[in-house]
């Protein structure tokens, strides 16, 4: 997070003012000495909406103002969905320039800095915020913006008792997009082609369309999210998409003369979704993939699904390894480990089975199992269910990549061994990570 340093800013009008600390709204009150402006400030009986864009690197940020004529001011912001009203003041001074409307104390506008990432947080980091006042449009005021490389115009319009009401909906709208970007993708469908699916970029509420040079600054509305100005695709012009379904990864979709857009969300990431890293098998750099339940039982990448699924014999044993070793004439071998209790090396069962790769996925179809030695303990008789397990779980993972498994190098190492993470299309809450083999 970028700290907020409060400064003193010495400007070219022939004024100041200083950010206090947080709880600026109980210190002592300065004296207002603009009484027209705070006047204006003080009639709406529900505040001012504000929103804050540059209408090009940064989207659309909402905050609800009330100012009273003892000099503070209470904000909402759609910055977080749990984010609750703050109180802070306000100062009107009248400069050579004219009325100059200034925030003092950390508030909302102030976090704006946090949020924003690359250089467009720069221009905020460290800052008061200063507001030239130009009059007012109609029912709006209208304020010209002292914090350089900013929008130079703003706008306060009277808020209704309706968007007070509606205003944390703002944000339950539009956090989820922020929270769970790499795990959004854009589906484009139409009646006569398949679906085309974009992985996203959200930065600074930006919507970006990876691999295509299409971008729109994104704004939360009562019903989800608005594109400003409308995004075009497949030359069709959507301005705003609505919410449905979950409230922690909802699906925000439209629809115009036939095309459908829709944000979803998928367990499958479009880091995972759009790697080349199966290359490695392709070009005989790595020859196979080692599970190991000592390194990676309780890793991240191991999920609860797959390891209760493939490698949880019961509540308290598990299987040893998983290998997967690829052989020349697309041929595989899966391999499943065990450590009998009175053995001291782990013994295996393997299935053979022939692979391919399509749309950068893992395909396997099972051919035969190769059985133990005679000598092995898997043929004793107090271990055959034991050995049907691993026959089971072995044709059990070939069906896994059905559907394909995506391949993806985490960049991670240990013992001088890259991880790499494993992710079904299908089933996507199962993944697991092994350790890559070099080809010898």
């Amino acid at each position: 997070m970028k700290k907020i340093t409060f400064l003193l800013l010495a400007m070219s009008l022939s004024f100041c003012a200083k950010n206090d600390n947080p709880t600026a709204g109980d210190d002592p009150i300065t004296p207002v000495q603009n009484s027209a402006l705070m006047k204006e400030l003080t009639t709406a009986q529900n505040g001012w909406k504000l929103s804050y864009t540059n209408g090009n690197s940064i989207g659309v940020y909402q905050f609800l103002l009330k100012f009273t004529s003892e000099g503070k001011v209470s904000m909402l912001s759609d910055l977080s969905a749990t984010a609750t009203s703050t109180t802070t003041r306000y100062t009107t001074q009248e400069t050579k320039e004219g009325s100059v409307l200034s925030f003092v104390g950390q508030n909302y506008l102030h976090q704006i800095a946090d949020v924003l990432q690359g250089d467009p947080a720069k221009d905020f980091s460290g800052k008061v915020y200063q507001f030239l006042y130009l009059g007012k449009e109609g029912d709006k005021l209208k304020f010209k913006n002292l914090l350089s490389n900013q929008p130079s115009q703003l706008y306060f319009e009277p808020a209704t008792a309706t968007d007070e009401a509606q205003f944390p909906n703002l944000a339950r709208n539009i956090v989820p997009l922020t929270e769970h970007t790499s795990h959004y993708l854009l589906k484009v469908s139409t009646a006569t082609a398949s679906p085309t699916l974009y992985p996203i970029a959200f930065t600074n509420r930006v919507l970006t369309l990876q691999g295509a040079t299409v971008k729109a600054p994104v704004k939360a509305t009562e019903n989800g999210i608005a594109l400003v100005p409308p995004l075009t695709i497949e030359g069709k012009s959507f301005s705003d998409l609505t919410r449905r379904g979950s409230t922690e990864t909802p699906t925000y979709s439209a629809t115009v003369e036939g095309v459908t857009v829709e944000l979803y969300y998928s367990l499958i990431s479009p880091e995972v979704f759009n790697s080349d890293d199966y290359l490695a098998i392709v070009n005989d750099q790595v020859s196979a993939f080692t599970y190991l339940e000592s390194s990676f039982k309780n890793s991240a990448y191991t999920s609860k699904p797959f390891h209760d699924n493939f490698l949880a014999i019961d509540s308290e044993k598990a299987f040893n390894s998983i290998t997967i070793r690829f052989k020349a004439g697309n041929k595989v071998d899966l391999i499943i480990g065990y450590k009998f209790p009175d053995k001291s090396s782990t013994e295996s069962i393997t299935a053979n089975a022939t692979y391919e790769f399509k749309d950068k996925k893992l395909y396997m179809t099972f051919q035969s199992f190769k059985h133990p030695l005679a000598s092995s303990s898997w043929l004793k008789p107090e271990n055959r269910a034991l050995l049907d397990l691993a026959f089971e779980r072995l044709e059990n993972l070939i069906a896994l990549s059905n559907e394909g498994l995506y391949i993806k190098n985490t960049g991670e190492k240990q013992n001088d061994r890259f991880i790499y993470f494993f992710q079904s299309h299908s089933k996507p809450s199962f993944y697991f990570p092994a350790y890559a083999l070099k080809k010898l």
